[in-house]
């Protein structure tokens, strides 16, 4: 009995924690364009490495559209993701300093 309520339990944290990722949409706003054409992913990757790294943010890959930033400061760290298609980028958290950045580069 009690194998059975661990495994009902575990079952069900998995479909609550699935569905609660699902159901998580980033709107059209939270996406900024890239204008730049005939992009592909690795050449974006290449360019928003490149130039976060000039500009003193350390980059480090995540996956193949997703990239970690990290700038630290004299009392602080910050750390943003960026996710990327081959015409547009997004930050999470938002981060003014770094979008102005990507977004000069990008366009």
């Amino acid at each position: 009995m009690k194998n059975l309520t661990s495994k009902a339990l575990i079952a069900f944290t998995t479909l609550l924690i699935m569905s609660a990722c699902s159901m998580t949409k980033a709107s059209p706003e939270d996406y900024r364009k890239i204008t730049k054409e005939n992009f592909t992913l690795k050449k974006i990757n290449a360019l928003i490495t490149e130039t976060a790294e000039q500009n003193g943010w350390r980059i480090t890959p995540f996956k193949y559209n997703k990239l970690i930033a990290e700038k630290v400061g004299d009392s602080s760290v910050t750390t943003v993701t960026i996710t990327f298609t081959t015409d547009s980028f997004k930050l999470s958290p938002a981060n003014s300093d770094l979008e102005d950045i990507l977004r000069e580069a990008l366009n």
